[in-house]
């Protein structure tokens, strides 16, 4: 009942695929409820420039979540033509001269809560995957507590091998139709301690467009905009609760 008066009290509840307005003096942008076992659009089917905040980007882009006893499944569709990565290693710096998709997550015991503590788990076409624990001082909770925590990439082998912790990573390309897709777990046990457990997170989805490949100019867009050059602003990131 608590969490239920917590969200009605953001304002921002999103229970449809079509996103409110975006508002650049709210902390918080959008709220998503994922049911178990079944799939909803996380938003509407495009992202936000994160710069403007009010305007759709130039490349479509969509996410769809569910999750199941293992953890988080996630599904990414990025359109537009140029779709290319040098990047053939896991951890290598995939922002770098890519397409490349991002997702920010962070378990927490209330939606208020602007986490320190969150993972980053970047994916390139080619399914190379960057994953790692970020300390954000920018964060007004240290949700971690005594679970442990401690920052910098996950250890990890080949393309996108983070054992113990299995992200299932897998990538299409279709040039010809102009996108390509990412699907990922993130489980539960990524989480240490009781933050395993927690079915409610910040989170937040972006993106490195860029218009030809290997194009030295790019288009960064996000689910819950920044308003910042940045990405790693937690009191951005939307909230999603897996019911």
């Amino acid at each position: 009942m608590l969490l239920l008066q917590q969200l009605w009290a953001l304002r921002r509840v999103l229970f449809v695929s079509s996103p409110p307005l975006y508002d650049a003096h709210s902390p918080i942008s959008l709220i998503c409820l994922v049911t178990a076992y079944s799939s909803i659009p996380l938003s509407c089917h495009s992202f936000f420039q994160f710069a403007a905040g009010n305007e759709n980007s130039a490349y479509r882009t969509s996410v769809q979540l569910c999750h199941d006893s293992t953890g988080i499944q996630i599904y990414e569709t990025a359109n537009g033509k140029a779709i290319f990565t040098p990047h053939t290693q896991c951890n290598s710096h995939v922002w770098q001269n890519s397409s490349v998709l991002e997702i920010f997550v962070a378990p927490i015991t209330s939606p208020l809560q602007d986490p320190q503590w969150y993972w980053e788990i970047d994916t390139t076409p080619s399914a190379a995957t960057f994953a790692s624990v970020i300390f954000n001082e920018k964060g007004n909770t240290n949700n971690c507590g005594k679970n442990g925590c401690v920052s910098g990439p996950l250890h990890c082998s080949g393309m996108n091998n983070f054992s113990p912790h299995q992200f299932n990573v897998s990538t299409t390309v279709n040039r010809d139709k102009g996108f390509w897709t990412n699907k990922i777990t993130i489980p539960w046990s990524l989480f240490p301690g009781s933050l395993s457990s927690s079915r409610l997170f910040r989170m937040n989805f972006y993106r490195y467009a860029h218009p030809s490949n290997y194009s030295s100019i790019y288009e960064l867009s996000a689910w819950a905009p920044t308003h910042s050059a940045s990405f790693h602003v937690p009191q951005r990131f939307g909230v999603v609760v897996f019911d």
